[in-house]
């Protein structure tokens, strides 16, 4: 797996050390040094190198030390490839800021991008009328929100309320489901990221 994901002749790097193998990696950002200079175990760590091909890869490592009489002789390391995620969770960030973009500078829509409201939430129990006053006073806010849930308790309704009873219901309305998301990437695309931030 690792030799069509590298583009490497697995038979040219043997004897080699890693950063000859991989001469965009450093002390620093190579998963495997990093585990057999402190001995402990990492995962789920994302690095980013460019292969001989000249492409740009993306994997989230999983590394652990090979102990023999208490000393690290070794590194055992399982990678999955997380490059087109990663592609894709750029262009996701690149579309959302289009379409910001594109809203600012045309004139205000005749109705909000959001299509429900407070008033669209039935019910009249202490829990109801609780959230309901949350999510008003979160809508005064300049603050990012994240509404957490189980699926179908109403999370699209209370984000798109407190959506349109903000100064912002006329500007784009993106929901985004986050359970979709790598965690790993989750901050960058709810709360920006540079383009190509994602690679290299």
């Amino acid at each position: 797996a690792a030799k069509q994901l590298d583009l490497i002749d697995a038979e040219k790097t043997i004897g080699r050390h890693i950063l000859e193998v991989y001469p965009s990696l450093t002390f620093e950002t190579s998963t495997i040094m990093n585990v057999l200079k402190n001995g402990k175990p990492i995962y789920n760590v994302e690095q980013n190198f460019v292969n001989y091909k000249g492409d740009k890869i993306s994997t989230l490592n999983s590394t652990l030390p090979i102990v023999y009489n208490n000393k690290v002789i070794g590194a055992l390391e399982i990678s999955r490839n997380i490059t087109e995620v990663r592609e894709l969770s750029e262009r996701i960030v690149s579309l959302q800021r289009e379409l910001y973009e594109v809203n600012q500078g045309g004139e205000k829509t005749s109705k909000p991008l959001a299509k429900y409201t407070f008033l669209d939430i039935i019910g009249q129990s202490k829990e109801i009328l609780k959230l309901k006053s949350l999510g008003l006073k979160a809508a005064m806010t300049d603050s990012p929100v994240i509404v957490a849930g189980n699926t179908g308790t109403g999370k699209e309704l209370f984000v798109q309320s407190i959506h349109n009873s903000s100064n912002r219901k006329y500007k784009p309305f993106i929901a985004q489901n986050c359970a979709a998301l790598p965690a790993n990437l989750l901050e960058s695309i709810l709360f920006g990221s540079v383009k190509g931030s994602f690679t290299g």
